[in-house]
């Protein structure tokens, strides 16, 4: 949900609320009771639709890449060996064909990994027996081949989230037309009847029926980027948020920061040359609070 739906809902649960401490002035009314059930029953399936949208993406592009990341280092074992097997032996262009970094591997299109997978397999079981002494044998092919399933198993859950999270988005905007559509023309007319007869009660129902930002363009998410030896801070890393398809780069200072974030759990990717890439997953972003996001990032030297 965005700032603005947020804000509607809360304003939702706030006449519910109120509502519920004066019963006994509206509760022997047919028409008013009939109408704050039909608000009740719309502000349940918001909830709902709600949870849906700020979980369904939680954790599928972590599981990911930690699947793959364990798919790359049991490839750059395998092929490191090759190498220098081949070293040895050698036979140049055995290394030259399998000259893959752990950097690039991470960084491939999962359209092409699979490949690189089946390519490396194939070069191993050839030279199965010769390899034995350098520490590859048919039980560390067959866990490569495992941790591939694994990992290709996972390959569409982050697609199929978004298009659940997608599918929960567009419900809610159709529930808070017709929670609108329910207070403006059965609530709000339906109150009139106690204009007279309960005048503060009804002048507090007007007052809790304002819609107040809670959020506005609140920065939400802030943190630092630092250097993981020397704690220097790092500038111009490149900080992607997985989610909104958006990224920035951080100051001088090491600092970056979103602003106006729904309130759900976000994946932060980070990227810089020199540096390992980092990823972060499940940071929680809630709508009253700033998300503190302190990342130390490690020298690649491949």
């Amino acid at each position: 949900m965005n700032d603005k739906q947020e804000n509607f809902l809360t304003m939702c649960k706030n006449v519910l609320n109120y509502l519920s401490s004066y019963v006994e002035i509206w509760g022997d009314n047919v028409v008013f009771s009939a109408s704050r059930s039909a608000l009740e029953v719309n502000i349940s399936q918001i909830n709902e639709f709600r949870n849906m949208q700020m979980v369904v993406i939680k954790g599928f592009a972590v599981d990911k890449l930690r699947k793959r990341e364990l798919v790359c280092k049991s490839l750059m074992f395998i092929i490191g060996r090759i190498q220098s097997y081949s070293a040895v032996v050698g036979n140049i262009g055995l290394s030259k064909d399998l000259n893959y970094s752990y950097r690039s591997l991470i960084r491939m299109r999962d359209s092409l990994l699979g490949g690189i997978v089946s390519d490396v397999l194939l070069h191993a079981n050839i030279l199965l027996s010769e390899l034995n002494v350098y520490g590859v044998n048919s039980v560390v092919l067959d866990d490569l081949r495992a941790l591939y399933l694994s990992y290709e198993s996972v390959l569409g859950r982050p697609r199929v989230a978004i298009a659940n999270r997608k599918t929960a988005t567009d419900r809610l905007k159709k529930l808070i037309r017709d929670t609108s559509r329910v207070l403006c023309m059965r609530l709000d007319r339906d109150v009139e009847v106690f204009m007279f007869s309960h005048p503060d009660f009804y002048n507090g129902y007007r007052n809790v029926r304002l819609i107040v930002d809670n959020v506005g363009h609140k920065v939400k998410i802030r943190g630092v980027v630092r250097d993981f030896v020397t704690g220097g801070v790092i500038r111009g890393v490149l900080v992607s948020l997985v989610e909104k398809d958006f990224s920035v780069k951080t100051s001088k200072y090491g600092v970056f920061s979103f602003k106006g974030l729904e309130p759900m759990s976000y994946c932060l990717d980070f990227k810089k040359r020199g540096y390992k890439d980092d990823f972060l997953g499940a940071v929680k972003v809630e709508s009253d609070k700033m998300t503190r996001v302190d990342v130390k990032m490690k020298k690649d030297f491949g």
